[in-house]
């Protein structure tokens, strides 16, 4: 009876060692991806489980944004698309969406605030968003509760949100401003409102695929565009606030006016870019 008992309790010992072992030496990714897919817990598995590192030489491709500019969604639709994985120069999975920090060649785009945080990349996606909308977002994470949360309105009163309006909208143009000076490599620009719109999505999508020069399968496409995933990327959408109340009217006149120019002369620039734009096939980006 008690070499039995024993027998037992080296069986199960074993058995928790053979399952620590496994789930050390296999990556953990398409584990997670598995048991996203049975459980349904993920809405990144409502349209494509099949998720996977991409295994033949290929371009990469850098998405840029600051700070909730959008580029976790674009990264989350990117591998819904074309089936292959995302990175990012940070560790830190995303908040919402189902995305791990890879930098290797198992990635078809890398996802970057800075630059200088890149090596080579053979062309940029930037997504645009505005500084008045990314600020506030930023600010909400910041002070609201929870990731999601809008900021309460009292919290625009007083010096915190002046001083945090004037950093972060400083970093909004350094940052955007360094994406557009790049000449050498060919450049999409994605607009964030477009992408969260049903009605813009498709075209947004399509002109990523294009410049990726991955093929889309109709079925996938539109299951992302259907609204299925409307759960998922209405968590995104610029809250409401009070009508008539403007946060950025609290900042000094100076800063105000200032940001007002720096807004209107990086959607000129980022205009010109546009009508200047022309699809690229992947032979092209590979000779960049």
């Amino acid at each position: 009876m008690r070499l039995s008992k024993r027998r037992h309790i080296t069986n199960v010992l074993l058995t928790v060692f053979c399952i620590f072992i496994l789930y050390t030496l296999i990556p953990k990714r398409p584990i997670k991806r598995l048991v996203s897919y049975l459980t349904g817990y993920h809405a990144i598995n409502k349209c494509n489980p099949l998720v996977s590192p991409v295994k033949s030489k290929h371009p990469v491709i850098a998405l840029l944004g600051s700070d909730e500019s959008g580029v976790e969604v674009l990264r989350f639709l990117i591998e819904q698309l074309s089936g292959f994985y995302t990175g990012s120069v940070r560790e830190a999975n995303s908040d919402i969406f189902d995305l791990d920090g890879h930098t290797g060649p198992e990635v078809i785009a890398i996802q970057a605030e800075e630059l200088s945080d890149l090596g080579h990349v053979n062309g940029l996606v930037v997504v645009y968003r505005k500084l008045e909308d990314i600020v506030r977002a930023q600010f909400s994470k910041k002070v609201g509760k929870g990731v999601f949360a809008e900021a309460p309105l009292r919290a625009y009163y007083g010096p915190n949100w002046k001083s945090f309006a004037i950093n972060h909208g400083n970093r909004w143009e350094t940052l955007y401003r360094s994406y557009f000076a790049v000449k050498k490599l060919p450049t999409l620009i994605i607009h964030y409102e477009m992408l969260l719109n049903r009605e813009d999505m498709r075209s947004e999508l399509n002109k990523v695929a294009n410049f990726f020069h991955f093929p889309v399968w109709s079925t996938i496409e539109d299951c992302v565009v259907s609204g299925n995933l409307d759960e998922t990327l209405k968590l995104l959408y610029p809250k409401k606030l009070k009508p008539g109340f403007k946060p950025f009217s609290f900042l000094p006149k100076y800063h105000m006016d200032r940001f007002r120019k720096v807004q209107s002369e990086i959607d000129d620039i980022v205009k010109m870019k546009e009508e200047k734009y022309v699809p690229l096939t992947l032979a092209a980006q590979e000779k960049v």
